[in-house]
């Protein structure tokens, strides 16, 4: 179960493969995204638009954390979930973290 009803966001620990991904801004501009495709899909609680979800998109605090380097490995992260609420956010449900273990 992923809880992204409260404001600064439920505790979670999460394991999958980490996978990237591109997308286009509203200015224009193009990025690359990160997200852990999880081995199941979850229930999120708190959302009035999704009921699960496969994969979450990954939000490191540091920007010590290299995920380009992770691509394709399997990894357990700690952290914070709550929804998109930007146009940086390309998936319904974030996970922000500040240490990631691999391999898993």
């Amino acid at each position: 179960m992923i809880d992204e009803g409260e404001a600064s966001g439920s505790e979670v620990t999460l394991d999958g493969k980490v996978e990237s991904g591109r997308h286009s801004h509203p200015n224009g501009s193009m990025f690359t995204f990160y997200t852990l495709r999880l081995p199941a899909p979850r229930c999120v609680r708190g959302s009035s638009e999704v009921q699960s979800v496969g994969e979450v998109q990954l939000a490191p605090m540091s920007d010590a954390i290299r995920l380009d380097r992770l691509v394709g490995k399997r990894v357990r992260i700690k952290g914070s979930a709550f929804g998109w609420m930007t146009a940086w956010h390309v998936r319904p449900v974030l996970v922000s973290f500040d240490a990631i273990e691999s391999p898993v």
